[in-house]
């Protein structure tokens, strides 16, 4: 089998013709497809990659001279179109279980796997940016609606944004909320047990702290 191999270089190198030509050798050398892990940072990516891997085993499968072009990429001239049809046909009949996507979907995917050794419960995905959108607007709404959430907590978040943003214009607050929510978001989620009225004044801190220097 290939040795792993750690790929880094700038857009438009090359990146895609290697890791295409390397998913096909491993192909042709015995690989189970699903045993193959391809990740990439966006589905345009996968998809794109995946688009990529396909049209050579079909090129290859179909052409004399596109099968020895593949065939000398991925380095065994001893293969024909019929091994290159072989292996598509084997890739196309297992599209559904492929370990080809994005590293967001395949951490989830684990995640989902083995939720009680993660310390994980109940159903959980990965925000997209809408979703997020969706999610910051329904934070905003029981903090600044009348629903019934305690005046101490709503009190302290408000102080503590005012105080972390002294000085801003009012036409940013939205911005400055936004950033605000971002900045403190995952601190919170990893601290649940934490006093809300700590959150805030360590957020405020410091906020302080930057918009001094």
């Amino acid at each position: 089998m290939l040795p792993h191999t750690i790929i880094t270089a700038s857009a438009g190198s090359g990146k895609t013709w290697s890791l295409t030509v390397r998913y096909i050798r491993l192909l042709t050398m015995g690989a189970e497809p699903e045993r193959i892990i391809a990740l990439t940072f966006s589905r345009k990516a996968a998809g794109e990659f995946l688009n990529a891997i396909l049209h050579r085993l079909a090129n290859a499968a179909g052409s004399e001279e596109e099968a020895e072009r593949l065939a000398a990429d991925v380095e065994n001239t001893a293969l024909t179109r019929a091994d290159f049809l072989a292996c598509l046909a084997e890739l196309t009949s297992r599209l559904h279980t492929l370990a080809l996507g994005t590293f967001d979907s395949f951490f989830i995917r684990m995640a989902r796997g083995f939720p009680f050794e993660l310390g994980l419960s109940g159903d959980f995905t990965i925000l997209d940016t809408h979703g997020q959108a969706l999610d910051k607007e329904r934070v905003y709404q029981r903090v600044f609606a009348p629903d019934g959430t305690p005046m101490t907590e709503r009190r302290a978040f408000l102080q503590a944004f005012q105080q972390a943003t002294w000085g801003s214009e009012e036409v940013k607050l939205r911005r400055n909320l936004d950033a605000f929510i971002s900045q403190w978001q995952s601190g919170a989620s990893m601290t649940p047990n934490a006093p809300r009225e700590r959150v805030c004044s360590a957020a405020s801190a410091s906020f302080r702290k930057r918009t001094n220097q």
